[in-house]
């Protein structure tokens, strides 16, 4: 924990949990007035686990044929949270013990320019 202090009461926070849209998510309060708060990088923490618990559920999707391959549709919440677009490319990892796909955003290595 980053040692903060209650803005009222100069008491140093201790860590607690708060629950939000059913969501249990990390916070810190005072042990004195009871004030609960979120620094930066606990509300980014929460941030980001509500937005990972709204894509939690399985998608159902059937497999479409594009000319010799096949393919499947991504809905639109997880385009918007992956930042996918047009240019987008996919590491696919075939895990056929767990009979199940892989699938990992591909970061581009940024070529050197001399």
């Amino acid at each position: 924990m980053n040692n903060e202090f209650c803005v009222d009461c100069g008491i140093e926070m201790k860590k607690t949990y708060v629950t939000f849209n059913d969501v249990k998510v990390e916070a810190q309060r005072c042990g004195n007035c009871g004030k609960k708060m979120f620094p930066e990088h606990l509300a980014l923490k929460a941030l980001k686990k509500l937005e990972s618990t709204k894509l939690e559920p399985f998608y159902h999707r059937k497999a479409i044929k594009i000319g010799s391959s096949w393919a499947i549709t991504l809905p639109a919440e997880i385009i918007k949270s992956f930042g996918v677009d047009s240019k987008t490319k996919f590491k696919i990892k075939p895990k056929l013990h767990k009979n199940m796909l892989e699938v990992h955003k591909h970061k581009d290595d940024v070529a050197k320019i001399d």
